[in-house]
């Protein structure tokens, strides 16, 4: 049996499980159990085999890690909204 797994249970995610999904089992995941089961219940009325997970995908830096600390913060470099890995020449791994 093929298997689809989609962390993020909202719209976006719900789209691509539709999207790939069809004769496979689908786990549609996210951080809330209550989003999860509801995704999947919108699934089970749609005919699809569904069923929900929670994963927390977050994690803390560690030591060693080479992400930048202003991934995701406040860009002060003019015209910039937040930052990127990929901003500025920061590469991850790099």
């Amino acid at each position: 049996m093929d298997v689809v797994v989609v962390v993020g249970a909202g719209l976006i995610g719900q789209a691509i499980a539709r999207r790939v999904g069809p004769g496979k089992k689908i786990i549609l995941a996210d951080l809330r159990q209550a989003h999860a089961d509801a995704a999947v219940e919108t699934f089970l009325n749609g005919g699809f085999d569904a069923e929900a997970a929670t994963v927390d995908v977050r994690r803390e830096r560690r030591p060693g890690d080479r992400t930048p600390r202003n991934v995701g913060r406040p860009c002060q470099t003019a015209g910039h909204g937040t930052h990127h890995a990929a901003q500025h020449g920061e590469r991850r791994g790099q």
